[in-house]
């Protein structure tokens, strides 16, 4: 690398122009969405293989992008909280088409 190319990356990097993120795409977190509802016993390398993703990025994605906070156990128990809530959302409506008692 030339000179003047070191000072230009470094000018730009203290300007806050980096180089634009390839693998947090919204398409690449909706692949690794559909991977992880598909399968919750997928690990991350085996996501990264399938994908052919930087390990750091798919762990990102997962952690950041979707919150998820763990694999397998974890994420089965948050899809399963925000079933909960939609049900809890539901039963309201419910009730006031079928009353489950007479007042």
């Amino acid at each position: 690398m030339s000179r003047a190319r070191a000072f230009e990356w470094h000018r730009r990097f203290k300007e806050g122009s980096r180089r634009p993120a390839t693998s947090r795409t919204e398409e690449n977190v909706e692949l690794v969405c559909q991977k992880l509802h598909g399968d919750f016993c997928l690990t991350v390398r085996m996501i990264t293989n399938e994908l052919d993703m930087n390990c750091k990025k798919v762990w990102t994605i997962i952690t950041k992008d979707l919150g998820m906070r763990k694999i397998c156990t974890k994420m089965f128990l948050k899809l399963l909280k925000e079933q909960h809530v939609q049900v809890c959302h539901d039963i309201p409506e419910q009730l006031e088409m079928e009353p489950c008692w007479r007042g």
